[in-house]
């Protein structure tokens, strides 16, 4: 098994109050049992952009037979990220469908466009990306189909099984501290 990660992030700019929401969500999930332990930078692959915790006894209490135990992996860790959430994975496609026209682009026309966007300017605007077929802005996010480029903080989940039984608690304690409305998204390394 090749390591994959699962973000749950709140969208739209980082909001002023971001690391007490953080914080929120923390405790609200050691509470649960879903996380356990100290900050541990270990119990993810790369350099942490915030808190790891590795995961609490009832984070994997509701999984069915048959699927693997992140709690028996090296990198389990739950990552949380107190700023903006660059999510590179939707860049990795052969084309996008422009969200203003609904022409196909070759990502070789758009992707490094979305990427300084995203990723280096961080530009959560209406207006971060102008198509090169038609020339309508839009909002990097648009490009992303069914899951995210950029959010503005959350908690990205290292191996967590991404099945409704592990998540949907997870879900829940994120709209509660974070704000009601959620993206998602994830990759395998």
């Amino acid at each position: 098994m090749g390591d994959r990660v699962w973000y749950i992030a709140r969208p739209g700019p980082t909001p002023e109050d971001v690391d007490e929401r953080v914080a929120r969500l923390i405790a609200a999930m050691k509470a649960a049992g879903l996380i356990a332990g100290e900050n541990d930078p270990d119990s993810v692959l790369i350099a942490a952009q915030g808190p790891a915790y590795r995961p609490g006894p009832r984070a994997e209490e509701s999984l069915p037979p048959g699927y693997g135990r992140t709690s028996e992996l090296r990198t389990n860790g739950a990552e949380f990220i107190a700023g903006a959430i660059f999510n590179w994975s939707p860049l990795n496609v052969d084309e996008f469908t422009a969200p203003c026209c609904g022409t196909r682009i070759d990502a070789g026309e758009i992707v490094d466009t979305l990427g300084t966007a995203a990723g280096v300017e961080k530009d959560f605007s209406a207006t971060a990306v102008t198509c090169p077929h038609c020339g309508a802005q839009s909002g990097v996010n648009a490009w992303a189909g069914d899951g995210f480029l950029l959010a503005g903080c959350g908690v990205k989940l290292w191996n967590w099984q991404v099945i409704p039984e592990v998540l949907d608690p997870v879900r829940k304690l994120a709209r509660e501290a974070l704000g009601p409305e959620l993206v998602e998204d994830g990759y395998k390394i």
